[in-house]
């Protein structure tokens, strides 16, 4: 950071104005490391020399709108966070995110549950680091799982996960990104990563017959209040 300060961050502005061409949104994952980060020296054998260090915080993504203006930004702000994060968060004014499978340990005022969201914030069913909604409920215990079904019950058009996709939509969240395997209502079988597992990960493919007709039907149904 003492370094890119230097020439004003032009390898971030460079990345984030390339990025901005490309893409209608850019979420910026780990993003409390601009508010606190953990460093390890050099050569460390592991991690347990490492300190927290102070983020550069807004003094960069100042540096950042007076160079490039508005950007379209999603702060991935899950994990650990510390009152910091959050300020920052609130400070650049950027969408956080929400991943609906968190939202069923703890008690009601969990900030995943839908009903909590404010309208700055982007919505998931589960990321690709989640199991996939109808994985998640199978292997959830059963105090989640009671939760879950108790909040958002299954009704006679929205089968799980399709209740959870429901819920999500009909969210005050600004945007809502549902996997395609949830929408195809699939298993743990088809998760897209684990995280911490070096092989095997990142397989996952629709098959071609997957994208039909009653399919966009079925997600017409379920969107149909966004429009």
């Amino acid at each position: 950071w003492e370094y890119q300060k230097k020439n004003d961050f032009m390898w971030w502005k460079k990345r984030l104005s390339h990025s901005r061409d490309i893409y209608d949104v850019t979420r910026i994952d780990h993003f409390r490391a601009f508010a606190d980060y953990y460093e390890i020296p050099y050569g460390s054998p592991d991690a347990r020399t490492g300190t927290w260090k102070k983020g550069i915080g807004m003094t960069f993504w100042d540096s950042i709108k007076r160079t490039l203006g508005h950007i379209e930004i999603i702060a991935e702000d899950l994990g650990v966070v510390s009152q910091e994060v959050i300020d920052l968060v609130k400070d650049t004014g950027f969408a956080n995110m929400k991943v609906f499978q968190f939202g069923f340990s703890g008690d009601m005022s969990n900030p995943h549950l839908p009903q909590n969201y404010n309208s700055n914030c982007v919505c998931y069913t589960g990321t690709h680091d989640n199991d996939t909604t109808l994985g998640w409920f199978n292997s959830a215990p059963s105090a989640a799982q009671i939760m879950s079904t108790s909040l958002f019950p299954e009704t006679k058009d929205f089968h799980l996960p399709y209740n959870f996709i429901k819920a999500a939509v009909d969210s005050k969240a600004r945007l809502v990104i549902i996997p395609i395997q949830d929408y195809l209502s699939l298993g743990s079988d088809a998760r897209m990563n684990i995280p911490g597992v070096p092989k095997g990960n990142w397989s996952f493919r629709i098959a071609p017959d997957c994208l039909t007709d009653e399919l966009a039907l079925k997600i017409r149904q379920t969107t149909k209040s966004r429009n």
